[in-house]
This record gives C-alpha cells, sequence and structure tokens, in this order.
C-alpha cells in the first residue's frame, strides 16, 4: 500500500525571488515549484549599468515519500535549473552574460485501476496561533498575527529560516560574519535587533544567554510546520527582550494513522550537498516523528566549507484527553571563518582569505517535556524544557581559543479560564515562567586569556 513520489527542485538563482507555477501540474502532486529571478530595473536614458561581479551557481534536488495511506503510485520529476552569470568590467564598459538551462519533466503513472485521476477536496482544520500561549483560531486573536503555513515554507525558494523572514514585511536580515545564523532585525532595531527580538521553538526560548545571533541552522525547514510572527505591541506574554517582537517556530508532530517516510536528497554549486530524513509511525492513541539532515558545502570564499547534522525526535499522545509530549534535538556544526578582505584583497580575488586556520564549530542538545488538560472550561498546560550548548573557536588574529558552555532550564505553568461576562465570551490566561542560564567562557591566546562565567534568572 505504499506509494513512491520523486520531485526535483529548482534552483535559486539570485537573491531576489518569486515563486512560479509550472503549468498542467496540480498543485497536489509536487510542491515548491518556484524559481528565482532578478526583478528589471527602470533607467533613465544615459544611465551606465553598475559594474556587478557574480559567480556560477545552481541547485537540483529530488525527493521520495512513501506513504502507506494511497493505493496508487505517482511519480513527477520538476525543474533542474543552473545558471552562470559572468561579468567582465573595464573603466568604459561592464559586461554581463547570464547563460540559463532548465529542463522540466513530468511523468505521472495512472492509477492501477485505470480508473481517471480526480483531485480530492481536502477540508483544511483552521490555523491555530499559541500568541496566547494557548492554541487558538487566528481569527479569535485581537493582534495582528502573521503565519507561515507549510505549503507557504514548500513552495517558497528559500534553504534557511532567515531567508524565508526576509521575505516578510518589517524583518530585515544581515550576515556580517558568513556563518548560517543570520541576524534578524524587527521593527527596525538595527544592530541591537537580536536582543529585541524573542525567538521561540515550540513555545520555549531559542535565544542564547551571551546574547549571540540564534542559531537558526539547527532547524532544518523541512522540519517546520508552521511560523508565527508576533508584533511588539502583542508580545508582552514572553516578557524581556520582546519588544520587536516575537518569532514562533512550531515543529512537524505526528499525526493520528500517519505511516511516512521522506527522503530528499540535493546537490548544487561549490560541492554543495543536502540529505534529509524523515519518518512518522502512528497510531490513533500515540505517534513519532524522527527527522535527520546532513548539508555540506564549500560556500563561495576560500575557507568557509560548512557541515551541519541535526537530528529531530518527537513522540506523544494523540486523539481526545490529556495530551503529553517529549520532543528530543540535537544539532553540530562544522564551519571555516574565511575572514574579511580590503578592497585591494577584493580584487585581487575576492573568494580569498587571509585567515586559513579560523575555524569554529558547535554542539548543542534539547529536551522539552509536556503535557496539557482540560476539564470544562479551563485548560491546564505545563513545559519543562532544557538546552545545553558548547562551542568552540579560533581567531588567528588574536592568536586566541574561545570555548562557551551554556545551559538553560526553563519551566512554564498556565492556565486558561473560558467565561462569559456581560453577555460577552473573555478569556483569562495566568502563568508564571521561571527561567535559569548559565555561561561559562575560556579564553586562552597569546594577547588574551582568561576564564569568566555569568548566571542569569528570569522570573515572570
Amino acid at each position: 500500500g505504499f506509494i513512491t513520489q520523486a520531485c526535483a527542485a529548482p534552483a535559486t538563482v539570485s537573491d531576489r525571488r518569486s515563486t512560479q507555477r509550472t503549468p498542467g501540474v496540480p498543485d497536489s502532486h509536487c510542491a515548491g515549484i518556484g524559481m528565482g529571478r532578478r526583478r528589471a530595473q527602470d533607467r533613465e536614458p544615459g544611465d551606465r549599468p553598475k559594474t556587478i561581479v557574480g559567480n556560477s551557481r545552481g541547485w537540483a534536488a529530488i525527493r521520495i515519500m512513501l506513504h502507506g495511506d494511497r493505493s496508487f503510485p505517482r511519480v513527477c520529476f520538476l525543474s533542474f535549473a543552473y545558471c552562470v552569470r559572468r561579468v567582465r568590467a573595464t573603466k568604459e564598459m561592464s559586461m554581463r552574460t547570464c547563460i540559463f538551462t532548465a529542463a522540466t519533466f513530468i511523468a505521472a503513472i495512472a492509477p492501477v485501476h485505470g480508473a481517471a485521476l480526480e483531485t480530492p477536496i481536502v477540508s483544511l482544520s483552521p490555523i491555530v496561533v499559541t500568541a496566547t500561549r494557548f492554541p487558538d483560531i487566528q481569527r479569535q486573536f485581537p493582534i495582528g498575527v502573521s503565519v507561515i503555513d507549510r505549503e507557504a515554507i514548500v513552495r517558497s525558494t528559500a534553504r534557511s529560516v532567515p531567508e524565508l523572514l526576509s521575505l516578510q514585511a518589517g524583518i530585515q536580515v544581515r550576515d556580517s560574519t558568513g556563518s548560517p545564523d543570520l541576524q534578524i532585525d524587527m521593527r527596525g532595531f538595527g544592530q541591537t535587533g537580536d536582543l529585541n527580538t524573542v525567538v521561540l521553538v515550540d513555545g520555549q526560548r531559542f535565544n542564547d544567554i551571551d546574547t549571540s545571533p540564534v542559531k537558526w541552522s539547527a532547524i532544518p525547514l523541512s522540519a517546520i510546520e508552521r511560523i508565527e510572527i508576533l508584533p511588539g505591541s502583542g508580545a508582552v506574554m514572553y516578557g524581556s527582550g520582546a519588544t520587536g517582537g516575537v518569532i514562533n517556530i512550531i515543529t512537524r508532530q505526528p499525526v493520528s494513522g500517519d505511516r511516512q517516510l521522506d527522503v530528499q536528497a540535493g546537490a548544487g554549486s561549490y560541492s554543495a550537498t543536502d540529505l534529509q530524513v524523515a519518518a512518522s509511525l502512528a497510531s490513533d492513541r500515540l505517534g513519532l516523528r524522527v527527522q535527520a539532515s546532513d548539508q555540506r558545502s564549500d560556500n563561495y570564499r576560500d575557507n568557509n566549507r560548512l557541515i551541519q547534522r541535526n537530528l529531530l525526535a518527537d513522540v506523544r499522545t494523540l486523539g481526545t484527553g490529556p495530551q503529553l509530549y517529549m520532543k528530543l534535538a540535537s544539532d553540530s556544526q562544522d564551519l571555516r571563518n574565511p575572514g574579511q578582505l580590503t578592497l585591494t584583497e577584493m580584487a585581487a580575488n575576492r573568494r580569498g582569505t587571509q585567515t586559513p586556520r579560523d575555524f569554529s564549530s558547535r554542539d548543542g542538545m534539547r529536551a522539552d517535556l509536556g503535557g496539557s488538560v482540560r476539564s470544562g472550561n479551563v485548560e491546564w498546560a505545563a513545559n519543562l524544557a532544557y538546552r545545553t550548548q558548547e562551542t568552540s573557536a579560533f581567531f588567528s588574529a588574536f592568536s586566541s581559543d574561545v570555548i562557551n558552555e551554556t545551559d538553560n532550564i526553563a519551566f512554564s505553568p498556565r492556565v486558561k479560564i473560558s467565561h462569559r461576562l456581560g453577555g460577552f465570551e473573555q478569556t483569562l490566561i495566568a502563568g508564571v515562567d521561571v527561567e535559569k542560564g548559565n555561561l561559562d567562557r575560556n579564553v586562552s591566546g597569546v594577547f588574551f586569556s582568561g576564564r569568566s562565567a555569568a548566571r542569569q534568572q528570569k522570573r515572570g
């Protein structure tokens, strides 16, 4: 009773992205059929195009899905793209050559019994948001909440959470380190944007005590069910650091009766590879979902190789009655740091590096145990979360090795009471957040050497 489905995803060929649909291919066959393109710019007579220096890059991917709830096979191959941009610039002229090749192959195998293929009508459940620390239907929430659902994630050309968030109004993304963990700025706080934006994963804080950028690379897009974005005015329940707003990432969960194996593999320019495997097995009472991913790339700059590995697991009770769940996750990153270049060095070799020995690495683990129970018009919920992380780095400019060890534990009991007052539906929410974090830093080198520690406690 299993089927096989294979899809090839298109390349992202520029930093300006738009979503396109392939004619003749229903949405239910394969999602994510998007292709970026550079927008045309209006120019006045006599204007010269600016000198740009590009690079060639491409991406191709294949996806295989095995489902246990369908009775016919379907195979779909979509879009392979490769783009080459080359620039030759002199004092008097600049020339850009762009070579683009794409091939699309579509094949569908008819049902086993030869019946006509019909698109089923599916009634979608209303989107719920956790802005009030409890699930609510989006239209019932008084403050504007932006929700990026699973369909929008699949159809986007983004390959990371920061790329996806950069497409949202009011969110700016900066890359000042060469790391995949970019800096996020909501509502124009500039350099302090990270300190004024709370990032949650399944309702638990994901910001680090050392005020470093959020480790977005530990959350692959394929593991996300939806992303909820709350503006600063509606984020008061999440306490300090939420002046700009709150970004709540909800990971995918097992669904009752689901049996599925999903394998995705991709390869691209600069020796980039991406392998992701997800399995889901659930009955009417208990469900389990496990996902593993491995990403590697040499990247554009010399000494900028990235190796990222993630593992996520979710086991929970299903159906009516009390809900219990346990989530476990681990992530590992090895990153070479190319460092900065002067204008003279960029003119000589913009891909080069002056710091061939610089590197950083990270190993992290997190666990979340929680549950909820409802009795009449009263709903109780609680979470106990733990997160630990160790990072190390070497900076040749200071001949220093830096090792950071952080751990964080949080407990969040809360209650929601629904009642009527004055003929109107009313909701009362109360709760307590208790959080404790520790940071130990050890620096050893020629110019700097020492050990420091920090402790942080929050109650609210």
